[in-house]
Order: C-alpha cells, then sequence, then structure tokens
C-alpha cells in the first residue's frame, strides 16, 4: 500500500480547515465543491495511506460524529452492511 504524499497530507490538512457541515449524520467538509467525512479524512492521516474505495471507517460506538480516533476502525464494506444489517452497532 502506498503511503501519503506530503502533498496528500497537505491536502487533507486543508480540507479539514474548510466549510464543515453535517451530512446524513456524519461530520463533513466541503472542499472544492466536493464532500469529505472528516472520520475518513483523519482515518487517512492517522493510517498515513489512502483508504481503499472498499474500505469503510466504522463507528465502535455507533455516534456517526464521535470521530475520536480510538472509535474508529477500518473494515470492508461488505463486513460493515453485515455489522449494520444484524444490529450489530459496538466493536
Amino acid at each position: 500500500m502506498k503511503l501519503l504524499s506530503e502533498e496528500e497530507r497537505a491536502f487533507f490538512e486543508r480540507v479539514l480547515k474548510s466549510y464543515k457541515h453535517e451530512k446524513n449524520g456524519y461530520i463533513s467538509f466541503t472542499f472544492r465543491r466536493k464532500h469529505y467525512k472528516e472520520s475518513r479524512i483523519l482515518m487517512q492521516l492517522h493510517i498515513n495511506r489512502k483508504l481503499e474505495v472498499w474500505e469503510v471507517v466504522h463507528h465502535k460506538d455507533g455516534n456517526k460524529q464521535n470521530n475520536n480516533i480510538k472509535n474508529l476502525k477500518v473494515i470492508n464494506l461488505s463486513d460493515h452492511t453485515s455489522q449494520h444489517k444484524g444490529g450489530v452497532r459496538n466493536g
């Protein structure tokens, strides 16, 4: 997996300083007319790589606005869908 370049890190840092709002219950930012979820940006900066399209940032406590890095976990889309369809909210 490719690490984030300095330019990519700087881009994400600029996004985090842009217009902050709520979209579908998530804290999001609008930058250059595109929407970015805060949780996804924070996770990419934390793991120092871009997430794949099939990777989802899961909120362990079920609170979409709790973007504390300890509450976030990267999982694949199918596992995430299964967890929420089955009513699982934690872990």
